[in-house]
C-alpha cells in the first residue's frame, strides 16, 4: 500500500501521539513524583502495572478475593514478553506494542469507514478518536489501541469475504479481551451469508473463540481453576450485575454523590454524558448499521453497561467511557451525524480537545481516569 493514500491517519496519528508525549514529558519535567519519575512510567499506571506484574512474574492467583492477575487475558503481555528476549524492558515493551498497534488501529480503521460510509466520515471519526479525552489510552499501557485494532481488521477482512484471517485475528482478540469473544457473531453470520453449511460453521467458531479457549485451559492447569477471572473480577475488584436501568441509576447517583471538588466527579460526569451519547447511537445504529456491526455492538455494549462497580466500593460508572468507545461504528456513526451537521462536529470537537490535556495530565499524575 502506498503511504501517500493512508497520507491523513498517518498525519493525525503522528500530530495526535506528539501531542500526548509532549503533554507527558512537559508534565514529568515540571512535577516528577516517587510513583511517575520517567516517561515510561507516567503510561504504565492502573491496568498497565497489571501487564507488568504478568511479564515479570506471570500469572498466579490467591483466591476470588484478592485482586490477582488472572483478570487480564494474556494477548499484549505475552508480545510485551517476546520483546524483552531482545533487550527491551517490559515497560518500553508494553509501549512499543501500544503504539504501534494504536498506529494500525488508525489505519485500518480509516480504511475500514472510508469503505463503509465515505472518506469525510472516516476523517471525522478518526479525528474524533484523537481528540478524545481517552486517547491517551492509546499510547498507555492498556490493551484498547491492540483490542481496536484487531476487531477493525477482522471487520475489514469480513468485508473482504476473506473470513479465515478474519477468524484468526478473532481468536486472538479473544486472548485480548474477554469482548473479543463476540467477534463470533459477524464471522457466522458472514458464512450464513455466504450458504455454508452449519457443520462448516464449527472450525470457523472455535478458531474465533481460540485464545479464550486456550488462556482457560493454560489458567486450569496454572491455578487448578476455569475462568478465575470471573470471580476475581466480581468479588476481588467488586464488579456487580445489574440491569442498564440499574447501572444509569448508580451513575446518576454518583454524581449527586460526589463532591464537586473531588477529582472523581469531572470523571463521573463525562462518563455518563459518554453512556448516554453512545445509547442514543445505539438506538439510531439500528437503521443505520449493517447487522453484522450489529451483531457486534450490541452485546459489547450490554456487558460493558451492566457491569458496574458496587455503589460502595468504588465509582460504579469507572471504565466505562473507555468501554463505551470500544464501539467503533458507533463513532462511525457519530463522525456521518457531524459531517451533516457542523454545529454537532464543531461542539464535538470542543467538548473533547477541552478535557483533552485535562485528563491526560490527570493520568499521567496518577489519578484514576478510566
Amino acid at each position: 500500500m502506498e503511504i501517500k493514500k493512508i497520507r491523513f491517519p498517518l498525519i493525525i496519528y503522528f500530530s495526535s501521539r506528539l501531542a500526548i508525549f509532549s503533554l507527558a514529558s512537559v508534565f514529568i519535567g515540571i512535577l516528577p513524583t516517587r510513583t511517575h519519575p520517567s516517561f515510561l512510567q507516567a503510561f504504565s499506571q492502573w491496568d498497565g502495572r497489571w501487564y507488568l506484574e504478568i511479564i515479570q512474574n506471570g500469572y498466579w492467583y490467591k483466591g476470588p478475593l484478592v485482586q490477582s492477575p488472572v483478570a487480564f487475558f494474556p494477548l499484549y503481555p505475552l508480545l510485551g514478553k517476546i520483546l524483552t528476549y531482545f533487550g527491551l524492558s517490559p515497560a518500553l515493551a508494553l509501549f512499543l506494542i501500544a503504539n504501534l498497534a494504536c498506529l494500525g488501529f488508525f489505519v485500518v480503521f480509516w480504511l475500514l469507514i472510508k469503505e463503509e460510509f465515505s472518506e469525510k466520515v472516516a476523517n471525522l471519526a478518526l479525528l474524533y478518536y484523537a481528540l478524545s479525552p481517552l486517547s491517551f489510552i492509546f499510547s498507555s499501557l492498556y490493551t484498547e489501541s491492540l483490542f481496536l485494532l484487531l476487531c477493525c481488521s477482522c471487520f475489514y477482512f469480513l468485508k473482504k469475504k476473506k473470513i479465515l484471517p478474519a477468524v484468526l485475528i478473532a481468536g486472538l482478540a479473544s486472548a485480548t479481551r474477554p469482548v473479543g469473544l463476540v467477534l463470533i457473531l459477524p464471522i457466522l453470520f458472514a458464512l450464513w451469508q455466504q450458504k455454508r453449511k452449519l457443520w462448516l460453521w464449527i472450525g470457523p467458531g472455535l478458531l474465533s473463540a481460540s485464545g479464550l479457549i486456550l488462556f482457560n485451559l493454560y489458567l486450569y492447569l496454572k491455578v487448578g481453576k476455569l475462568a478465575p477471572y470471573l470471580e476475581v473480577v466480581h468479588r476481588a475488584w467488586r464488579r456487580t450485575w445489574a440491569m442498564p436501568w440499574e447501572s444509569f441509576r448508580f451513575f446518576w447517583e454518583s454524581i449527586l454523590i460526589i463532591p464537586r471538588e473531588h477529582p472523581f466527579f469531572p470523571i463521573a460526569v463525562f462518563d455518563l454524558m459518554m453512556v448516554l451519547l453512545f445509547t442514543i447511537l445505539m438506538v439510531y445504529s439500528l437503521k443505520k448499521l449493517k447487522i453484522s456491526y450489529q451483531l457486534f455492538i450490541w452485546p459489547v455494549y450490554f456487558l460493558s453497561i451492566s457491569q458496574p462497580w458496587e455503589p460502595t466500593f468504588f465509582l460504579p460508572s469507572g471504565s466505562i467511557s473507555r468501554y463505551m468507545f470500544q464501539l467503533f461504528p458507533l463513532v462511525a456513526l457519530l463522525a456521518q451525524i457531524g459531517e451533516k451537521n457542523r454545529l454537532i462536529h464543531y461542539l464535538i470537537v470542543f467538548f473533547f480537545t477541552s478535557l483533552f490535556g485535562v485528563f491526560s495530565l490527570a493520568f499521567f499524575h496518577g489519578v484514576w481516569i478510566e
